[in-house]
């Protein structure tokens, strides 16, 4: 049972399928106008053209406002001044058009065609061309008819098209007046070639581009192919559309040739010369954006393109940025350069604005883990990215306690003896690095005396030292304390054997006596006894001259 009702019901969706009517989508019905102009009391015909498989049957007519416009299967007449819609119904095709009704309207006052009769070839097409006067009517709009259209068809755009053999009338008709004209079209197998022109004599530049325009005799001739042919393609080129391309100065001979070979025609081209001067420069990018270590290639454009000298130089406002070679640009590393070309004639300048991007961090770590200072100093802390061209964007600064070491912008002050955690990341925290800083007491450098030559050392960091000199009239004494040095110096009032006390007490009143004792000086002795010697030497030189004398 349950088969069978399945079965019925499968019946019955059929039967109701079978009677849905089925339409085509390109089946259609329109008028033949879209929109019409009329004049009071003037009147126009509209004719329903259909499409695909679509049927005009018992169309209903209407007007939106027959006050304006009054419709008569197809015949429409203007009541009034304004505009309507005349609406079409047939069956479940629609379609409409828009009047308007005017005051000034001009109506047609003749119509003729251009030619009134032609042949066509099957399947190929001629277009109808009329002419109507005056040339400023309201309403030229016309329809075509052919008088057999299996001879020859035309659509409303007046464009004939061969089916067989024969011949056959094409009545063109005004819509809006009683005017009316007639083509005779003949059918034909094909229409022979009888002969072809080109122009007799051109005179282009060398490096120009001319085309040389053919003709036809008759002008819908079945075969229109024809070769170029340019005696000399040394001095001229030809394409296959007849566009000339001059080389070099001379004269050449261009021939149009139909296919059978039986039509030739010849165009005299002379080429004349031309400067080949440089007059300017062009590159296809302004600006760039690189990656690190990607490259892009600049092209340049010589106006005229023809030109000789063609040689150019490529510099960049900053190699450490980008790098250029031959017109190839290498980024080396974030930000902007400057690419130049320079021509070598007439010295024209083209500039590329390059920007390497930095890419983006993969990680962050301090230079060292943990680290030292003193109390009182400020530090500025070192950080090494990945890649090392990177950097993070607006990055954050915390320390873990602030009241020993502060931290901003990477700089840290010690405020206080301990421990803080100085941590460096991005907004997300993704990418972060930390370090342990320690502060202590900053040592003192060890006291340096020097007296006389003689260097004497004391521990600040055990003991604070108080100096006092013995005989101050005879010393001189500095003391720095930013190098924790005391020099001693001068022993101008000092006799020899003299004895220097320097007393050094620490904090714990500990006294260091050191006594400096200044060396005997024998030089001038020696001088001395010398000098004697050698006067008691010249005495007795003197004596003994005098006794041989006597």
């Amino acid at each position: 049972m349950k088969k069978i009702s399945i079965y019925l019901i499968s019946v019955i969706l059929l039967m109701f399928i079978s009677i849905i009517p089925v339409y085509s989508e390109e089946s259609y019905i329109k008028l033949s106008q879209d929109s019409v102009t009329l004049g009071l009391n003037t009147e126009t015909i509209l004719k329903i053209n259909t499409y695909g498989d679509a049927q005009v049957t018992n169309p209903i007519w209407k007007s939106d406002n027959p006050n304006i416009v009054d419709v008569t299967n197809g015949k429409i007449t203007g009541k009034s001044i304004g505009t309507t819609i005349i609406r079409v119904i047939s069956g479940n095709y629609r379609t409409s058009c828009k009047v308007n009704v005017i005051s000034d309207y001009i109506s047609i006052t003749g119509l003729k065609l251009k030619n009134s009769s032609g042949s066509v070839v099957i399947n190929g097409t001629q277009k109808i061309e009329p002419l109507i006067t005056p040339d400023n009517a309201s309403n030229k709009f016309v329809i075509y008819r052919s008088g057999n259209e299996e001879i020859a068809t035309v659509d409303q755009n007046g464009v004939i098209t061969g089916k067989k053999l024969g011949s056959t009338i094409i009545t063109v008709k005004s819509v809006s007046s009683p005017y009316t004209a007639t083509y005779s079209i003949n059918v034909i197998d094909k229409i022979n070639l009888n002969n072809i022109s080109i122009n007799k004599t051109l005179e282009i530049k060398e490096q120009a581009t001319a085309k040389i325009n053919i003709t036809y005799n008759p002008t819908n001739a079945t075969n229109k192919k024809v070769t170029w042919k340019s005696s000399n393609e040394k001095i001229a080129t030809v394409d296959s559309s007849g566009n000339v391309k001059a080389l070099l100065p001379g004269t050449v001979e261009i021939k149009a040739i139909s296919e059978d070979g039986s039509h030739v025609a010849i165009c005299k081209v002379t080429v004349t010369a031309i400067s080949k001067k440089l007059l300017g420069i062009t590159i296809d990018k302004k600006e760039v954006t690189l990656d690190v270590d990607k490259t892009t290639n600049i092209k340049v454009t010589f106006n005229p393109t023809y030109a000789e000298n063609k040689k150019v130089t490529w510099s960049s406002s900053n190699e450490k940025v980008a790098t250029v070679k031959d017109g190839i640009i290498t980024a080396i590393k974030p930000g902007t350069a400057e690419i130049t070309v320079k021509s070598e004639e007439g010295n024209y300048e083209q500039v590329c604005k390059v920007t390497v991007l930095t890419p983006p961090i993969q990680s962050i770590a301090f230079e060292k883990e943990e680290q030292t200072i003193y109390l009182g100093e400020k530090s500025t802390l070192k950080t090494i990215a990945n890649p090392t061209e990177s950097a993070i964007n607006e990055p954050i600064w915390t320390s873990s306690n602030p009241d020993i070491i502060t931290v901003e912008n990477g700089m840290v002050e010690a405020l206080a003896i301990g421990e803080s955690t100085i941590t460096i990341s991005d907004k997300e925290g993704k990418i972060k690095a930390t370090t342990k800083i320690t502060v202590i007491e900053k040592p003192q450098e060890p006291l340096n005396i020097k007296v006389l030559g003689y260097n004497l050392n004391f521990d600040p960091n055990t003991h604070n030292y108080t100096l006092k000199i013995g005989n101050e009239n005879s010393l001189s004494f500095e003391y720095n304390i930013d190098e924790s040095k005391v020099l001693i110096k001068g022993n101008r009032d000092l006799k020899d054997g003299s004895i220097i006390t320097i007393t050094v007490t620490d904090e714990e009143k500990v006294t260091y006596v050191i006594n400096i004792k200044k060396k005997l000086d024998y030089t001038l002795y020696f001088i001395g006894i010398i000098s004697f010697l050698l006067l008691l030497n010249i005495i007795r030189m003197l004596i003994k001259n005098n006794k041989k004398n006597k």
